[in-house]
């Protein structure tokens, strides 16, 4: 929350504080793109593990 309003205050300030608000917004880029990496890792591991299951099921119902 303190990012958004220091944002806020860095907009009132008009045009002179661009390049401070276009750093903080790459900031904010970044910590998200590695939220996502992080979140992807996860989702493949998950997969992955599904993955185990299905064959598992499949070979027992392929017993006689």
């Amino acid at each position: 929350m303190t990012e958004i309003k220091q944002y806020i205050e860095l907009y009132k300030g008009g045009d002179s504080t661009l390049p401070d608000r276009k750093n903080m917004l790459a900031h904010q880029k970044m910590k998200v793109e590695d939220q996502i990496a992080l979140l992807m890792r996860t989702l493949e591991k998950l997969n992955y593990k599904m993955a185990l299951i299905d064959a598992q099921e499949n070979k027992f119902e392929k017993l006689p």
